[in-house]
């Protein structure tokens, strides 16, 4: 396969996916943002239209050269015939070792697997890549099971030493969960192919694992974000000093968050009987995921700062892409409401697109639960009744419950803090 000198972005292609645009068109697109592998997925078409596409996209590729490789879904009679560099492989496809023999050495093999077993098959039999997942939760890839994680991923990449290229629920703000995983790169479908422009979207994704790959190559003890206990932390303290050696990117962005959202909100009071600036909301709520769920991933906690300023304060997706990068804006999005929705119809959809959301945006959406059921139980709004403060704590046990497991001190937190604010009300005449 490809070397590559950076992570690579697969377009798998959709053609339900890509609207009413040509998919040809959607795919040059993506060729052009710098796609490095393709693969033609196009399981209902027949072999004389699929045939053409194929060889279309062929010659799209072509001016990239070695820099993009593209693949066909399970046909191997078309992948030949078009002259593409190889075959991707269903998990129940075809045997490795018989296209082998018909397409020689130098013909590309790819094998879908979903598990370790199935990974260490393949690259016994002669894979000469993986992808591996889901990784995370979506919808056309519900039937091979739940989401495997970044942890399955990792394991499985380190494991058969050949390239792993995850698959399932990727976007921008889920490639960057995963930073620094000893994989290939990132396949996509709906991302790229639903993106108004797929270029853009291949660009976005890239951006997400370089930016990501970055922060985790700092040399250990350096950064005040790397993944290492909070008594490890403190004890490179100094002391009567400060902590040494801090990049001063990683530290500036998140002051720099800070100041944009304290700006953004800054006409913005809290609705409790006691209003404090709103800015102490977004600041509580990336506290709590910094010291309680001890995430250190900058991109969340970013994210965590500004969770609130494109719902409640008319700030443009956009601005925040521009300031802090594509993935921010991409978890942002995702914990936003629609205000043009009726209030009933708000909080039905925070309990049925929670599965649907990346880890981070989970993350993110657990601690502002967790602050707002506090909120709610100790300084409500004046003109809430006590049923309505019980039944948001209700609703909000719901939405949690459906965010699945992501954290384990950030679901107890928040479990504790239920607990608590119950029995908080139940004292209340």
């Amino acid at each position: 396969m490809m070397k590559l000198d950076h992570p690579g972005v697969c377009f798998v292609t959709s053609r339900a996916a890509s609207g009413d645009r040509p998919l040809a068109d959607v795919v040059k697109a993506a060729i052009g943002g710098g796609c490095d592998l393709v693969q033609v997925r196009e399981k209902d078409m027949t072999g004389g239209p699929l045939l053409l596409l194929v060889r279309e996209i062929v010659e799209a590729a072509k001016p990239r050269g070695a820099r993009c490789t593209v693949v066909v879904n399970d046909r191997l009679d078309v992948a030949l015939a078009a002259r593409a560099g190889g075959i991707h492989l269903p998990a129940d496809g075809l045997p490795i070792g018989a296209v082998r023999r018909h397409a020689g050495k130098k013909f590309l093999i790819g094998r879908s697997v979903h598990s370790l077993a199935e990974a260490q098959k393949a690259r016994k039999d002669g894979a000469d890549y993986l992808f591996f997942g889901p990784v995370f939760a979506t919808p056309s890839k519900a039937a091979f099971g739940p989401p495997q994680g970044p942890d399955l991923l990792r394991k499985v990449a380190e494991t058969v030493k050949i390239p792993v290229w995850a698959i399932g629920g990727i976007n921008a703000g889920t490639a960057a969960e995963l930073r620094g995983l000893p994989i290939a790169g990132v396949a996509s479908i709906s991302f790229i192919a639903s993106a108004p422009d797929p270029a853009a979207a291949v660009r976005a994704l890239r951006t997400a694992l370089t930016e990501a790959s970055q922060r985790r190559h700092y040399a250990p003890g350096s950064s005040w974000l790397a993944r290492t206990p909070r008594r490890a932390q403190n004890s490179a303290v100094p002391a009567g000093g400060c902590p040494m050696n801090k990049p001063r990117t990683d530290l500036g962005t998140l002051l720099q968050a800070a100041s944009f959202s304290a700006d953004k909100h800054q006409h913005q009071r809290r609705k409790g009987i006691d209003p404090a600036p709103y800015i102490n909301h977004p600041l509580e709520v990336a506290s709590i995921l910094a010291n309680v769920a001890e995430v250190t991933d900058l991109t969340t906690l970013v994210a965590a700062l500004l969770h609130d300023t494109v719902e409640d304060t008319g700030t443009k997706p956009e601005e925040i892409e521009t300031l802090f990068g594509r993935p921010v804006r991409m978890i942002v999005e995702e914990v936003t409401d629609d205000k043009t929705l009726p209030k009933p119809d708000r909080k039905r959809l925070q309990i049925e697109h929670a599965p649907t959301l990346s880890t981070a945006a989970k993350m993110v959406k657990i601690s502002d639960k967790i602050c707002n059921i506090r909120e709610v139980t100790h300084k409500p709004p004046a003109d809430w009744p006590l049923q309505r403060r019980r039944e948001y704590l209700d609703w909000a046990e719901r939405v949690v419950a459906q965010c699945g497991q992501v954290n384990d001190a950030l679901e107890r937190e928040f479990r504790e803090t239920l607990k608590e604010c119950r029995t908080a009300l139940s004292r209340v005449s």
